[in-house]
């Protein structure tokens, strides 16, 4: 079934189901003595004037863009869960850099970098000019012009700072909210798309550019993602914002072409190759000889304290008690505080028999992935990310059970604080058992009791010898809790104090 017996299925569909609605007699009787209301109506839907049903459309999806934008706006000014998770994206995406990935979004990027969008705008406006699609011109820039003077007021309006200096992989000195470059790839390219769709009755070209225009959009909104310089709300709101310009645009265009109906519209598959072919030089030109993108991850300043100080930092509540969700809700409560030297805590694990886990790759999931299918080991499988502090979990380490499988295994999350002492750096940490897998392999189910396996750590690290004091102390009061996959626990609240006689083993 091609596009077209598609559209004309639902066209009927859509006329039985109104047929129906009108036909009830209380619908009917009500319609009869308003007979201003049908002609209304009528009028919004017919095909014959631009003030029907291309009018209404437009309109319809304006007034939605706007509000799904208003919806971004509230969220930013309140600090709902998008907000929330900002931060947390913004940090994860941080722990899977590399210097490969980050040249190639730094690449993927310029497509929408303001320079490069005025040279091919330009060339556009050219072609048109040469084409005779002179309408288009009128398109282009409207868009453009909205579109980034709405961006620009919005920069100055809400003062958002980007994302922390030591996230960036670029340098950016202006503000964040909303992104200009996604609000820039969302009007440029959305124009391009909306020419070759007008100009074209394939539904083939029609379908190719509309996921085409897509698929540059969210690849350039990813990039200013990994690269830190723009949180999620960020590249949302704008490509809400370019997409309302987009809009206002076309309604622009499409009352001017039903004004002159008679105005031939033709723009080529080849001439946007050549267009295509033209802006990519443009890209790479500007990729080799910018500055390369800084790609060495930075350390955030220590604070050195007595170890006799440890406690009140939690206590005070300069650090958190609980790890989070992705959105900032409550999860497991901590319940192991260690001081140990960095580059011994591995040694020291491995001494108990707890290895170090693998990071999360593309040969680290595949390996994991084949061990879930086949119910195999994997002793150094990634782990799900988790959160404290706003920050993924930076080392992950884990326990073959008797079974042998991924599938179940003792598992514990660490993460570093900014704070040090004379013994070594303070780590936080959380304990857990995994008794199977769900959601497809994706996560794993928990056992509630995270107490036994807390123990059960701490027993493996005194056999080891590798503990040179311990105490206990009551984190929280007792409690029962769900994890962001909604794994039921309950804890008697306590954590424990470890010093390790690091690299001892």
């Amino acid at each position: 079934m091609n596009g077209e017996n598609i559209l004309s299925l639902a066209q009927a569909l859509w006329k039985a189901v109104i047929t129906t609605f009108l036909g009830h007699p209380s619908i009917h009787k009500w319609l009869t003595t308003h007979p201003r209301f049908i002609q209304f109506f009528q009028a919004r839907f017919t095909k014959k004037s631009f003030y029907g049903l291309s009018l209404t459309i437009l309109v319809i999806a304006f007034l939605y863009t706007v509000a799904l934008l208003a919806g971004i706006i509230q969220d930013y000014l309140v600090g709902d869960p998008l907000i929330e998770a900002d931060k947390r994206l913004a940090n994860l995406l941080f722990a899977f850099r590399t210097p490969s990935l980050v040249h190639a979004f730094y690449f993927i990027t310029l497509f929408a970098e303001a320079s490069v969008i005025v040279v091919m705008s330009l060339l556009l406006t050219a072609l048109f000019w040469w084409k005779r699609l002179h309408i288009f011109i009128v398109t282009l820039w409207l868009t453009l012009i909205t579109s980034e003077g709405a961006a620009y007021l919005g920069k100055l309006l809400f003062h958002r700072l980007r994302p922390d200096q030591l996230l960036r992989a670029i340098e950016e000195d202006s503000f964040s909210f909303p992104s200009g470059h996604a609000t820039t790839v969302m009007a440029f390219y959305g124009v391009l798309a909306y020419v070759l769709i007008r100009t074209h009755r394939s539904w083939l070209v029609r379908t190719s550019c509309f996921f085409g225009a897509v698929a540059m959009v969210i690849i350039v909104d990813f990039s200013r993602l990994y690269l830190g310089v723009h949180y999620l709300s960020d590249v949302l709101a704008g490509d809400l914002l370019g997409l309302a310009a987009l809009i206002f645009a076309i309604s622009v265009t499409e009352w001017l072409l039903w004004k002159n109906e008679k105005q031939e519209l033709s723009f080529t598959l080849p001439l946007l190759a050549a267009f295509s072919v033209v802006e990519v030089c443009v890209v790479s030109g500007l990729f080799f000889f910018a500055h390369s993108p800084w790609t060495k991850a930075q350390q955030p300043q220590l604070e050195h304290i007595k170890t006799d100080m440890v406690l009140s930092l939690f206590q005070k509540g300069t650090l958190p008690l609980y790890t989070e969700t992705l959105v900032g809700n409550h999860q497991e409560p901590i319940n192991l505080i260690v001081i140990a030297k960095p580059d011994c805590l591995p040694k020291d694990f491995a001494a108990a028999h707890w290895g170090l886990a693998d990071v999360l790759s593309y040969h680290s999931l595949k390996q994991a992935a084949k061990a879930v299918l086949f119910n195999q080991a994997d002793a150094t499988a990634p782990m799900t990310p988790s959160f404290y502090d706003a920050r993924p979990h930076d080392m992950g380490f884990e326990k073959q059970t008797e079974k042998q499988t991924v599938r179940a295994r003792h598992h514990a999350r660490f993460w570093k604080t900014r704070y040090e002492t004379e013994s070594g750096a303070l780590f936080v940490g959380t304990i857990s058992l995994d008794t199977d897998t769900k959601w497809g392999g994706i996560t794993h189910t928990i056992a509630p009791d995270i107490d036994t396996e807390r123990n059960v750590f701490v027993s493996d690290l005194k056999k080891a010898g590798v503990i040179q004091r311990q105490s206990d102390t009551q984190f929280i009061a007792p409690t029962l809790g769900k994890n962001f996959s909604g794994d039921a626990f309950f804890t008697d609240g306590k954590a424990v104090f470890l010093a390790l006689d690091s690299c001892k083993s």
